[in-house]
């Protein structure tokens, strides 16, 4: 075929037929690239290979900024957020920390938020010190008591009518002593 003339069309030279086979080629082999055609066996990955590709199913790749989500764990924001911040449902979130971190979201969590709460009471206390001028003083006051569970304690300073009767009672017992002496 590309060697004879045909109506309406011209003879391809050697090197035109040469180039176009080699764009072939590199087509395949940027397909093969893309798709990871191979597993580690050699016979076609069927998750990836076009022929076999699902045809249904949410498309694309999905992104995850892992930096920003620990940033937002650090924060205590909740694993449906986080997912929300990035398009995708709580449940794909999921399994993607288990596949990055090999273990639950759970303990990925709760390890991050800790880090949080740590990182809130050393600015705490670098304020406390005058170590940092960063920092808002009412919002540290209030982010302490409601992640670290901090308190004010007000010392009941009224004294209740037992310990008054008790210490009338010793008054009286130390002044008929000094009657007697």
């Amino acid at each position: 075929m590309y060697g004879k003339e045909t109506k309406g069309r011209r003879k391809k030279s050697d090197e035109e037929l040469q180039r176009e086979r080699q764009e072939k080629q590199d087509k395949a082999k940027e397909k093969e690239i893309a798709y990871g055609a191979n597993r580690k066996d050699g016979k076609p990955d069927r998750r990836t290979t076009p022929r076999f590709k699902r045809q249904g199913g949410r498309k694309g790749v999905l992104f995850v900024d892992w930096d920003r989500v620990d940033e937002l764990l650090e924060c205590g924001c909740t694993g449906e957020e986080i997912a929300a911040c990035f398009g995708m449902a709580a449940q794909t979130f999921y399994n993607k920390v288990s596949e990055k971190y090999q273990m639950h979201f759970i303990s990925y969590r709760q390890m991050m938020k800790a880090k949080g709460e740590s990182l809130l009471r050393e600015q705490q206390f670098k304020k406390a010190l005058g170590l940092s001028q960063l920092g808002d003083n009412t919002l540290l006051i209030w982010l302490g008591k409601q992640r670290l569970g901090q308190s004010e304690t007000h010392q009941d300073q009224s004294i209740n009518e037992e310990a008054l009767k008790n210490f009338n009672l010793l008054i009286e017992q130390l002044n008929s002593l000094q009657k007697k002496n």
